[in-house]
């Protein structure tokens, strides 16, 4: 069903009516979070795991094995040196 064929039928309806089917939508959407999330949320949340998958890769493949390895901000200025 479309959105606008929603919208028809609950314009349809009595007031009283109205305002019990979208308490009803409403009730609906909140019980399934992920559904309610955005395509941008999404995006940036795969982005930003992206970036810490290729963060951690990178201080392991910087990493000696000993303690004491390369901090963020090592890392972080290897890859802007790689990048330029």
């Amino acid at each position: 069903m479309s959105t606008a064929e929603l919208k028809r039928l609950i314009d349809e309806r009595s007031p009283d009516e109205r305002r019990w089917m979208k308490e009803y939508l409403l009730e609906e959407m909140s019980k399934v979070p992920e559904l309610v999330q955005t395509v941008e949320e999404l995006t940036d949340e795969v982005r930003r795991r992206q970036w810490i998958r290729r963060l951690t890769e990178h201080a392991d493949s910087a990493s000696t094995g000993k303690s004491g390895g390369p901090t963020v901000e090592e890392i972080l200025e290897d890859s802007r040196a790689e990048r330029c």
